[in-house]
């Protein structure tokens, strides 16, 4: 096992930590992703001096935090993946916190993050969740546990927000890791602009499912661009634009239909992070633009999903009218999201979507 993030990066950037839960009782294993990644279980050492949890902050609805990693420790990386221990107890950075995690949250993660994988959504995957043989209070007592996550990196928008409070160097070093390790070795204004196109995409992937984060704060948005932290989120049942899966957001900040604008809100807080850097290559008109031109390169990917979800191959002018004038048959009715589409696939559609299918224009169009 390596530890690119370790060996590459300033100790600003880390804390060392030895986890104190760890795995007692396998719950599940993803026999097969260990397979691809030829790691034995076994192998993997709970006490070594590399082991860190990640320093970052973030803001979080809207408001600017120092954070960390409170409840997880890096191992380090297998193949480029980094492996990360999540339920694995107190840290620097665990601001009060217990560090623990519940079973239920673990299993959650880890059947969600496979659910998006299949779903061909860019995701972080689990490699097994673990009783740890301690109790866990939260409003009841509960069994802890552990899941170890993997991801291309655990590096964060609200990283960048971190390295920013620390100095313009400490940006330029964390910028040059993140280029290099992913983004083969881009300038930061062409890895801003990586970062928009394919937040793009993945927020139109997201969207396609029904799939509600419930905390997008940039703090759990991945400099990867792939969906991180499954914390309360859900595939939505009944479609309704505003629909909200988080106790905690009273005013639906991220609810269903406000993704899109989330992203590029906390794209626009990513530019601001590296502002200084980006100033030495780009003006600040040129920045303005990758973060508007977020909103076209949304709509067109989002177009793109629905069209393949309603089996139309090439579109045609106003054809993406359909889309919408299904969402509001759905809406009005009251109608399953996943379930509609599945039946639609199948021909057995209910009622309410006769007109849109035999009489109205896709009807028409498949003719076509």
């Amino acid at each position: 096992m390596n530890h690119e993030y370790l060996n590459e990066l300033s100790s600003l950037f880390y804390s060392r930590v030895k986890p104190t839960e760890r795995p007692k009782e396998y719950v599940k294993i993803n026999e097969k992703l260990l397979s691809e990644l030829d790691l034995n279980l076994d192998e993997i050492d709970y006490d070594s001096d590399e082991i860190i949890a990640m320093a970052y902050s973030g803001h979080q609805f809207g408001y600017f935090t120092r954070l960390g990693d409170g409840r997880a420790a890096l191992l380090g990386d297998i193949d480029g993946l980094e492996l990360h221990l999540k339920g694995s107890g107190k840290t620097p950075y665990s601001r009060g916190g217990d560090g623990k995690a519940t079973l239920g949250s673990m299993v959650r993660e880890y059947l969600i993050s496979e659910s998006m994988y299949n779903l061909n959504v860019p995701t972080t995957r689990n490699l097994f969740v673990a009783k740890t043989g301690n109790a866990v209070i939260r409003n009841k007592v509960e069994d802890g546990a552990v899941s170890l996550r993997i991801a291309k990196t655990h590096v964060r928008f609200g990283t960048f927000g971190y390295a920013s409070e620390m100095g313009k160097e400490s940006v330029k070093e964390l910028l040059n890791y993140v280029s290099n390790k992913l983004y083969d070795g881009v300038s930061p204004f062409d890895l801003l602009k990586r970062i928009s196109e394919q937040g793009a995409k993945l927020m139109a992937k997201w969207m396609s499912v029904g799939f509600i984060h419930g905390v997008m704060n940039t703090d759990n948005m991945s400099l990867a661009v792939e969906t991180i932290d499954y914390g309360p989120c859900a595939f939505m049942d009944i479609y309704n634009p505003e629909t909200v899966f988080s106790s905690i957001d009273t005013i639906g900040r991220y609810k269903y239909s406000n993704q899109p604008k989330i992203y590029q809100w906390n794209l626009a807080r990513f530019a601001e992070y590296i502002l200084d850097v980006l100033l030495e290559e780009v003006t600040k008109e040129e920045i303005e633009e990758v973060i508007s031109n977020f909103s076209k390169l949304y709509e067109e990917a989002f177009e793109r999903e629905f069209f393949n979800k309603l089996g139309i191959e090439k579109p045609e002018e106003n054809d993406h009218e359909l889309i919408y004038e299904l969402l509001n048959i759905m809406y009005m009715n009251k109608m399953d999201f996943t379930n509609t589409f599945y039946k639609l696939t199948i021909g057995e559609y209910p009622e309410e979507l006769e007109g849109f299918v035999k009489n109205g224009s896709l009807s028409a169009h498949q003719e076509n």
